[in-house]
């Protein structure tokens, strides 16, 4: 979902429930694209409502966050994926 809205543009903050979450939500944090909560057991209401603060009244926060997602996201790696495996297929079928 962190790929998806970052794709959006849609601001957001994270609630992991995985280690490998843990790891795509610490590269989109460093990239400023999220705000990240660590894993759902630790998190508490006020944590929360803290971070939802935070996203909401820091000045040009959910802009940065919004631009900041869809340059790092732009929706189309489903279009290079099928490049690559049509190349693939060209280049072994001859």
């Amino acid at each position: 979902t962190m790929f998806e809205l970052a794709c959006l543009g849609t601001p957001n903050m994270v609630i992991c429930q995985a280690s490998n979450e843990l790891r795509n939500a610490v590269t989109f944090v460093q990239r400023g694209i999220i705000e990240c909560l660590d894993m759902g057991k630790s998190v508490c209401a006020e944590d929360i409502i803290c971070c939802l603060e935070f996203i909401a009244t820091v000045s040009g926060k959910r802009k940065s966050m919004s631009d900041l997602g869809k340059d790092f996201v732009d929706g189309k790696g489903l279009q290079r994926i099928t490049g690559i495996i049509e190349k693939c297929v060209m280049q072994y079928s001859l």
